[in-house]
């Protein structure tokens, strides 16, 4: 069987051998040991290398044509199996069979039965009261709902008592919400009642203010009366001053 080996073997190396004058016979010797169909050298990805056309019958040839090149040039190798032209050709018709098989726009195969009965992988099992040509349906199941929920309600949370709807009487319009009184309690004034006896009326507070603004009106003319007093009393003193010397004869 014909194989293509492919060798590059490292600058360096090739260098070393060069300038010992050993690269030639080198190559050569191994050449002569793997003993190609054809040979060719040329540079390989920047570095020395060649392509070798082997024959091999048997896997357990490969050490020999690839260890001459590993530890006579530290060489890395590639092999791979190739075809001539006759090989391509006899090679045909397993090239069509595959094109009609697998190629574009051809039917693909069906599994086959096995002659056990087992069904092969892939293939539904049907339900129980249901024929093999009907697949069984499947159908998403709505959500849970959650029990006590209703439309446009929240569920009351864990610990929390639900609110009281029994024995609550309606609220009338305009007036406070009675609220429940247990049994046995007297019963309460309202808020309202407790402030309108104990505080004072608008009445009494009018009242007062009256009486307050009486008072400091009392005071005010006291002192407006003190103050015109004080300003009058001297031209009293004067006028009686002036009296007294006119009644006094003249000593002349």
């Amino acid at each position: 069987m014909r194989f293509m080996l492919t060798f590059r073997f490292p600058t360096d190396k090739g260098n070393e051998l060069a300038r010992n004058g050993a690269l030639n016979q080198t190559v050569r010797s191994i050449i002569e040991e793997i003993n190609p169909e054809a040979a060719y050298f040329a540079d390989m990805e920047g570095a020395r290398g060649g392509y070798l056309v082997i024959n091999m019958d048997d896997a357990s040839q490969i050490p020999a044509m690839a260890e001459p090149l590993f530890l006579g040039l530290d060489a890395t190798v590639q092999i791979h199996p190739v075809m001539t032209a006759e090989d391509l050709e006899r090679a045909t018709p397993a090239i069509e069979q595959a094109a009609q098989r697998y190629g574009y726009g051809a039917q693909q195969p069906t599994a086959e039965p096995t002659p056990t009965g087992e069904r092969p992988e892939g293939t539904a099992i049907p339900m129980e009261g249901v024929s093999g040509d009907v697949s069984p349906r499947t159908e998403e199941a709505p959500p849970p709902r959650a029990a006590g929920i209703e439309e446009g309600g929240v569920p009351p949370r864990s610990g929390e008592v639900p609110p009281r709807t029994e024995g609550i009487p309606p609220r009338e319009e305009g007036g406070p919400l009675a609220e429940e009184v247990p049994s046995g309690t007297p019963p309460q004034a309202p808020p309202g009642d407790v402030q309108r006896g104990t505080s004072p009326t608008v009445q009494e507070r009018t009242g007062q203010s009256e009486r307050e603004q009486e008072e400091d009106k009392g005071l005010i003319d006291r002192a407006r009366d003190a103050i015109i007093g004080e300003e009058e009393e001297p031209r009293r003193r004067e006028g009686t001053d002036r009296a007294d010397r006119e009644d006094r004869p003249s000593g002349r």
